[in-house]
């Protein structure tokens, strides 16, 4: 399940010489067995258990953000989408892992275009994603006069369907230049003979847009996120940092002064959601970075007419999975990282067990009152000169 740049061996763009992908792939044992043997292992056990995962906690952070007091934030847009992105690429790729399963579905007409459109589409909105709330946090730390005008959720919400729009009709040429061969005694899913060039065009495109760019400018934005906060953290005034003051010193209210603590509170609030998108963002950096790296090598190969090693192929398979964990831990940052998370998770189960509970009770309640009053018609129809209740 490796390529170039896409997520799937089989939506690359396959050349005649197909030994390359099969005899030298599938004898890679011979050279380096511990490797493969890892290898094996993750692609049997740890695949399956982190898409598993995945969906479970991406489902339950789309629920937290979309149906709590969070959804009044801007930001709440931006990982809502991010959770939906992250659970349709690992939906995609549990698609290609049932074949060890015995179930069929990825070398299939249909399934085929359909997966590799989807690992498309998904890939790049999780990376843009990331890139948008980044984004919304530079324009809230380093530009907040701008914040009120410019982080409000309907523009998230006009974001988010942009860049969803954008995807799904940039990629939607891969329904066409995706389909199913028969080559040997294999049945592949890959690009169609006379869309070969196109297809290698359209991977090259796909790592500068969702790689090489997002990488580029989440690292730049972060550094300036970075410096700005660490510039508020160790301002002083007077020998003392602003922080240790009651009245912390902003640079939006020169003065100590009753007055300014609102707004010195707000800022420190948003400070907090800051260092926490940044802990997200700079997680998906370093995930993806080992990754990005093997991708960039293959390219570089595929434009200099070099052949991948049998180690780079295991290399690219073994980063591979490290790439898989970034679309399945985001829950876990923040059930650990963020207190408004927490907090709204503990209370949406608190309604939910609340909900459940009243409806056990009303049940119950109809079932023993229908119970009652069948009894009791029984008990009155079988006394002497008294009719039953009407049916």
């Amino acid at each position: 399940m490796i390529n170039e740049s896409s997520n799937f061996t089989a939506a690359a763009p396959l050349d005649d010489d197909y030994r390359y992908y099969f005899d030298d792939y599938w004898n890679v044992t011979a050279d380096h067995p511990e490797l493969t043997r890892v290898v094996e292992f993750l692609d049997t056990y740890y695949l399956p258990t982190i898409i598993g995962i995945g969906l479970i906690g991406n489902t339950v952070s789309f629920v937290v953000f979309v149906s709590t007091y969070l959804n009044r934030l801007s930001l709440s847009v931006y990982l809502a989408a991010l959770s939906v992105a992250d659970a349709g690429f690992l939906c995609a790729l549990a698609v290609g892992w049932l074949e060890y399963a015995g179930i069929a579905l990825f070398h299939t007409n249909g399934w085929c275009q359909a997966t590799v459109y989807a690992t498309y589409v998904f890939s790049f909105l999780s990376a843009w994603f990331v890139v948008s709330f980044t984004v919304e946090r530079y324009i809230a730390i380093c530009h907040p006069l701008k914040r009120p005008e410019m982080c409000t959720v309907a523009r998230a919400r006009c974001v988010v369907c942009g860049l969803s729009a954008f995807a799904l009709a940039s990629y939607s040429c891969t329904l066409k230049f995706s389909g199913v061969k028969r080559v040997g005694p294999y049945t592949l899913c890959h690009s169609v003979d006379e869309y070969n060039g196109l297809m290698r065009a359209l991977t090259y495109v796909d790592t500068l847009v969702t790689f090489i760019v997002p990488f580029a400018a989440i690292f730049a934005f972060n550094v300036r996120i970075f410096h700005k906060i660490s510039y508020f953290y160790s301002k002083k005034d007077g020998g003392r940092l602003a922080a240790d003051s009651p009245y912390e010193y902003c640079t939006t209210a020169h003065h100590r002064h009753y007055a300014a603590t609102k707004i010195c509170l707000r800022n420190r609030a948003q400070i907090k959601v800051t260092k926490f998108l940044l802990l997200i963002s700079t997680v998906f950096l370093v995930i993806n970075l080992p990754s990005y790296v093997i991708r960039i090598m293959a390219f570089l190969h595929n434009i200099m007419a070099q052949d991948n090693t049998r180690l780079d192929i295991l290399l690219q398979q073994l980063f591979q999975f490290i790439f898989y964990t970034n679309f399945s831990i985001n829950f876990f940052l923040y059930s650990l990282c963020s207190k408004k998370f927490r907090t709204a998770l503990f209370r949406l189960g608190w309604q939910m067990k609340y909900k459940v509970t009243n409806f056990v009770r009303q049940s119950y309640r109809l079932l023993l009152g229908s119970s009652n009053n069948n009894t009791l018609e029984q008990d009155v129809g079988q006394q002497p000169g008294i009719e039953p209740f009407p049916k």
